[in-house]
């Protein structure tokens, strides 16, 4: 008697969409019949999809027995490799040093089912503001150049990363702040009076911290006592503190209440018997 009845293949995967993902195996197929050493055929084929960057997979397994007998079952596989996601990261025109709410956007292109964005920002002096996980952010830009990265990712987890880089435009020329415009200052937010003393020909003034919060410190040299005058100018040359108080000859410290001070970056002109000198500085709270 001829055996009639056909394999039975089971364990064959549902029809899948792939995306950004390489092809998962095949896998095992199990094959169940009547007799034995039954001979099983896999093909897969792959072709181009009805639309740019997407193929069609086709894996088919047929199974024969030794009695011709055969059965076949398919695997339809929708694949897209890539979904072709890029951005852009969209700057304003340079902005004014010390200016809040400045406004960072992106274009993107690609990408299928909707976006994540994660922002990020590095600088001295720098931080997101609003909307972080939207398009378009504002930003605090310092006294210093802003580096931004934006990584935006898609419904299936598809994933770029765009980068740019914005500077501020400093009014005073060349004084914005940086790491180094600290002046010998130690790593405690200190500076010790010989560090001070060396500078002396120079009529150096050393202004710490910078940026300041609620106090700022001042250490000169006079090269004779007298009366001081110390003024403080704000970015429109408004004068925002006046004080005058009595130097000794030598090395002198004193110390200003930032109290009441809006952030931003400032002059300090400091009069002192024989001398002028100048610094600047930046409040940050």
């Amino acid at each position: 008697m001829v055996d009639d009845v056909a394999p039975v293949l089971t364990g064959v995967p549902t029809d899948e969409l792939v995306v950004c993902k390489e092809l998962p195996p095949a896998g095992i197929i199990h094959v169940n019949d009547y007799t034995a050493d039954v001979d099983v055929n896999y093909i897969e084929s792959i072709i181009p999809g009805s639309s740019a960057g997407t193929f069609d997979v086709q894996r088919t397994w047929t199974a024969t027995d030794p009695c011709g007998n055969t059965s076949s079952a398919t695997q339809h596989i929708t694949w897209i490799p890539d979904t072709q996601i890029e951005c852009e990261i969209d700057l304003p025109d340079q902005p004014a040093c010390n200016t809040h709410g400045v406004p960072i956007s992106s274009t993107i292109t690609g990408g299928l089912g909707g976006y994540e964005y994660e922002w990020s920002v590095e600088g001295v002096d720098c931080y997101i503001q609003s909307a972080q996980g939207t398009p378009a952010i504002t930003i605090y830009i310092g006294f210093s150049e802003v580096n931004i990265s934006l990584r935006v990712t898609d419904g299936y987890g598809c994933s770029t990363v765009c980068t740019a880089s914005l500077d501020c435009d400093d009014p005073l020329g060349n004084f914005a702040y940086h790491p180094d415009n600290t002046r010998s200052i130690e790593a405690e937010g200190r500076i010790t009076d010989q560090q001070a003393d060396e500078k002396k020909n120079a009529d150096q003034l050393f202004l710490w911290p910078n940026p300041a919060k609620d106090n700022l410190n001042l250490r000169y040299f006079a090269s004779a006592a007298g009366d001081v005058n110390c003024t403080v100018l704000n970015l429109a040359g408004q004068i925002v503190i006046n004080k005058y108080f009595s130097a000794v000859q030598g090395l002198n410290r004193e110390a200003i209440s930032m109290a009441g001070m809006a952030e931003g970056m400032y002059l300090v002109n400091l009069k002192v018997p024989g001398g002028v000198m100048t610094e600047v500085f930046v409040v940050m709270r």
